[in-house]
């Protein structure tokens, strides 16, 4: 299958859903719900399919002869992260791959930009999911693409595909650690940076997606104030302010960083109670945070 054989049946796939192929995404009526059901009929149905774990080396392949046709994108470093990965489940919500650019953007928000604009041009439904108020998901955007099985042949269904951006060679590795997810952890990845967000905050941190951010006290007219001030998105550096390690193993999953808790007497209580805390509020929403059931002691 080549590109424009492709595109042509995305575009004629597009008329029969019954959605011009011109319309911005904020035209389409849409859900900002992750794993596969950003994108949604106006009767709530969803479009996307699951996708089945074999088609996926076959369908991302597509999906890499696409980005490389824009000329922006570093194909060659194009990296699946969590499920899409290790191919975890027999099928896929969505496919989630980590691309940065052939050279560097100043900021995520002109790589963004960017490459929306382009992917948009080309006649996909796309949908940026920060437009909803989910600043945390500035980094990426979601779009649809056909579903390509195993005799590289279009199947006439189409995967939710997220895009995480990285501008540069250091926000990569940052964002690519942060979207880790360890295959036989006993939790997802959302619970491991759940923890290292609470093991930082315990000790005057942010770690968050675009690094990680000091808490600043300051004093103006209106009285003491606490704000957050940019430190590194170096994940060594990152490391060693946190956890006092050199190895950044040490954030690998819930249960190594666990083990580093177990040994620090001063935040071992309110971590491990702010941790369960906020998972059980996940989980009573009905979001998965486990593998596996395990509770942390």
């Amino acid at each position: 299958m080549d590109y424009l054989d492709l595109k042509v049946s995305l575009l004629l796939e597009q008329i029969a859903d019954g959605y011009g192929s011109t319309l911005r995404s904020s035209s389409m009526p849409t859900s900002i719900e992750e794993g596969g059901l950003a994108f949604k009929t106006a009767e709530g149905v969803v479009i996307a399919s699951r996708i089945p774990k074999e088609f996926v080396p076959y369908t991302i392949r597509q999906v890499v002869n696409l980005l490389g046709k824009s000329g922006f994108i570093d194909t060659e470093t194009i990296q699946p992260v969590g499920s899409t990965l290790y191919l975890s489940k027999d099928t896929l919500g969505d496919l989630d791959l980590l691309v940065r650019p052939e050279k560097p953007f100043d900021n995520v928000e002109d790589f963004k930009n960017t490459i929306y604009d382009w992917i948009y041009l080309e006649g996909l439904p796309i949908r940026d999911l920060a437009e909803k108020g989910r600043d945390f998901l500035f980094d990426m955007f979601s779009f649809l693409f056909p579903i390509i099985d195993t005799s590289n042949q279009l199947t006439g269904q189409k995967v939710q595909v997220d895009l995480i951006l990285a501008e540069n060679d250091t926000m990569y590795v940052w964002r690519y650690h942060w979207y880790e997810s360890p295959k036989d952890s006993a939790w997802k990845g959302a619970a491991r940076n759940i923890l290292i967000g609470v093991i930082a905050s315990a000790q005057g941190y942010s770690w968050t997606k675009s690094g990680l951010y000091q808490h600043v006290k300051r004093q103006d007219v209106w009285g003491m104030s606490e704000e957050k001030e940019f430190i590194t998105a170096d994940t060594t550096e990152a490391v060693r302010l946190v956890f006092g390690e050199t190895d950044i193993g040490v954030t690998e999953s819930v249960e190594t960083m666990m083990q580093w808790v177990s040994k620090q007497e001063g935040i071992k209580s309110k971590v491990t109670s702010d941790f369960n805390r906020i998972v059980a509020g996940y989980e009573a929403e009905g979001r998965e945070m486990r593998n596996k059931p395990e509770e942390i002691k």
